[in-house]
């Protein structure tokens, strides 16, 4: 699920795309987890595992990948 607006958060939609989820990995340009804390926040919602990048550059195809990869892994 890829969120392009945080405000205002669609609650009850999230919430019931979540609600089938498995195993999650919260994928975040920043070091604090913000967005995370924003989604528990509004819906109660703990990903399973995080990705955070603070380097200021895009994360590449191949660095989500191999955290996909290391996710399914340890699941």
């Amino acid at each position: 699920m890829e969120f392009r607006d945080l405000f205002p958060m669609p609650v009850p939609l999230v919430e019931k795309v979540l609600a089938k989820v498995r195993t999650s990995l919260l994928v975040e340009g920043n070091f604090t987890g913000q967005f995370g804390r924003l989604l528990r926040a509004e819906t109660g919602f703990r990903p399973d595992f995080t990705f955070f990048k603070s380097d200021g550059e895009p994360f590449s195809p191949d660095e989500i990948a191999a955290k996909v990869k290391e996710v399914l892994v340890r699941a």
